[in-house]
């Protein structure tokens, strides 16, 4: 699996610069990562490190359709109205990319606090919280998805209280950021959910962007997903939350949240390009007899997908410079 594969040997080669780093220091540790670690301890960033990896692992088949119905049902869904409204489904597809790559991940240091406000806020409103934004509640939450969320919430409060004291060059206090914490981090969630906003102006076709949103909701719930599930793995290895931010800061200067959510996009865009060219063959075939609206009973099944995909997110470049940009104070 590409993205297991991608973010292991990241993740291997962050401990090997760690383990270096720290036996090779002579008292000047030039490294920021390993400098900012100050305990230097290679145990607890192996322990979290492995943690990481193993959930990678495990994440494997949520974005195989065949295991995933409901990820088949929006792709057929997005393929055939995207036909029907002569889109190309494929170079739609990347048009959300390019979204996500300009409002989110472009943003250095901002986009990990704005992924661990987005998170944080999911959690709150599975609890019961109101959506600050739409006025809503969750409804028919199940009690599984509520345990999850109250188990993630001490470890995300943590987290984004760090790292919004980071953020801000500790211009504010801990104490003040822990004390009123949902109102901190509400600007950064409100600013990851005007991405929708701005991907829903891609086509003024109703049935379309109808497809587009489900698409989108079913890309970002994975990819959420995929990170919450790497920060608990660590936590639950080791629960040091200054570590586990120091990791996630480092993952950042690589453009590692960027080129994991390239991985996931680009699977799932491996079975929209398998989908293409069948469900138009089946539209084309079925359109004279009574124009028919492609029921999804007779759709062609999802097939596995090539080994090099028509259309693909850029690859994750390992040595990519941080590209930050200038950091606001409340």
């Amino acid at each position: 699996m590409a993205l297991a594969n991608y973010v292991n040997q990241t993740l291997d080669d962050l401990l090997e610069k760690y383990k270096s780093g720290v036996n090779n220091s002579k008292g000047h540790i030039a490294d920021d990562f390993v400098r900012d670690s100050f305990e230097r301890n290679i145990k607890t960033y192996s322990e979290i490190i492995s943690g990481m990896e193993g959930f990678s692992r495990l994440f494997e088949g949520q974005l195989d359709p065949k295991v995933n119905e409901r990820l088949n049902l929006v792709l057929r869904d997005f393929v055939i109205k995207a036909l029907k409204d002569k889109y190309d489904p494929s170079q739609l597809y990347g048009k959300i990319l390019d979204v996500y790559n300009q409002e989110v991940f472009s943003k250095g240091n901002e986009a990990l606090v704005m992924l661990l406000a987005k998170m944080y806020w999911e959690a709150l409103k599975i609890l019961g919280n109101q959506d600050p934004i739409t006025k809503e509640y969750y409804r028919g939450v199940p009690k599984e998805d509520r345990e999850g969320a109250a188990k993630i919430i001490p470890i995300l409060e943590e987290l984004l209280g760090e790292a919004l004291y980071e953020y801000w060059d500790r211009k504010v206090t801990k104490e003040e950021i822990m004390k009123n914490l949902a109102k901190h981090s509400l600007p950064l969630y409100k600013s990851w959910e005007g991405v929708k906003s701005k991907i829903e102006g891609l086509t003024p076709a109703t049935p379309v962007r109808d497809a587009i949103d489900d698409l989108v909701k079913v890309l970002e719930d994975k990819y959420l997903s995929f990170i919450r599930g790497l920060i608990v793995a660590a936590y639950n290895k080791r629960s040091a939350p200054e570590h586990i931010i120091n990791v996630l800061k480092y993952l950042t200067g690589k453009d590692f949240f960027k080129n994991a959510f390239n991985e996931i996009y680009n699977e799932i865009g491996n079975y929209i390009n398998q989908l293409q060219p069948q469900i138009a063959q089946y539209l084309q075939q079925n359109q004279p007899a009574g124009q028919q609206q492609g029921q999804q009973a007779n759709q062609p099944n999802v097939q596995q997908p090539q080994q090099q995909p028509a259309q693909q997110a850029n690859q994750p470049q390992q040595n990519q410079q941080n590209n930050q940009q200038g950091q606001q104070t409340p």
